[in-house]
């Protein structure tokens, strides 16, 4: 794969909207966490209740949900962290054998995917949190502080999950939301941004007819159906490796200039020259035979 392919499939995925929310958005939550791990732990002590090694302590819900806090909390450091300064851990067996034990996040797929894990086990936590402060009977059995703290750190998690909550349904209909007009004006755009020969204009023709959204990416998936409508028959095996090089963030999208990149560098030379795409930008030939032909 020529290295055009990869950067341009590279500045696709930074392009994305879903990029900045993924690695930007938990910094408030972590925020958060600290204050948590902090504050919590001196609470924890501080305690009457919770200092204590008895049945007492371990039997309080306050005392329960602030340490699960706490806990998650610690989740949620560690995934951030790891995010930014994540680096390969490796272990060198007698025999000589090496082995990665750890290894930086590659892909936003995985960070998403560890996210969701801290936030259903935060949600679980401050879920039973909420029943400790609506519960009058384990109230009054835990000191000032611990309510306190604990109602505090209520308020600014559901605001959070609420806050985030409408910023993700945003983005989400942000990136649906294009006008028939915003479409075509962002055709010319990407067409002179990228800097496209004149061949191209009938796979733009067929890119947004499958992207009605107008957006110069599309879903992974669809593009067996994309190489369908230019008249490129490419095999199912191929046409996963083909994936893999175009989606090397493995976001499960694809841009159009790196599918353009790989048609103009190997998919020309593998499958043929495809003629509604060399001849007259798009216009079929009047011979009906409008496939491809084969490569001089």
């Amino acid at each position: 794969m020529s290295a055009k392919v990869h950067s341009e499939s590279t500045s696709s995925s930074e392009d994305s909207p879903w990029t900045s929310a993924l690695l930007l958005g938990p910094l408030f939550p972590t925020v958060l966490a600290l204050v948590t791990v902090v504050l919590g732990q001196f609470t924890l002590l501080a305690d009457p209740v919770c200092s204590k090694t008895d049945s007492e302590s371990s039997s309080n819900s306050g005392c329960q949900f602030l340490s699960a806090a706490v806990a998650s909390a610690y989740l949620e450091i560690i995934v951030f962290s790891w995010v930014f300064m994540g680096t390969t851990v490796t272990m060198t067996l007698p025999g000589g054998k090496t082995y990665k034990i750890l290894r930086p996040f590659s892909k936003l797929r995985t960070i998403f995917c560890c996210y969701a894990f801290v936030f259903v086990v935060s949600l679980g936590s401050f879920g039973y949190g909420t029943t400790f402060l609506i519960d009058l009977e384990s109230r009054k059995n835990s000191g000032a502080l611990l309510i306190n703290f604990s109602l505090f750190l209520q308020i600014v998690y559901w605001l959070m999950v609420i806050l985030g909550s409408v910023s993700l349904i945003m983005i989400k209909l942000g990136t649906k939301k294009v006008s028939k007009g915003s479409k075509y004006k962002a055709e010319r755009t990407i067409k002179k941004e990228k800097n496209l020969e004149h061949g191209s204009e009938a796979w733009f023709k067929h890119w947004f007819e499958i992207e009605s959204d107008g957006m110069d990416t599309m879903e992974s998936d669809k593009l067996e159906k994309f190489f369908t409508c230019v008249d490129m028959d490419v095999p199912g095996d191929d046409l996963d490796n083909i994936v893999d090089q175009l989606d090397i963030e493995g976001t499960g999208e694809i841009g159009f200039s790196g599918v353009w990149s790989w048609y103009e560098s190997e998919g020309k030379r593998k499958y043929g020259v495809v003629k509604n795409v060399e001849k007259n930008g798009g216009d079929e030939e009047d011979d009906g035979n409008n496939s491809k032909e084969d490569v001089m």
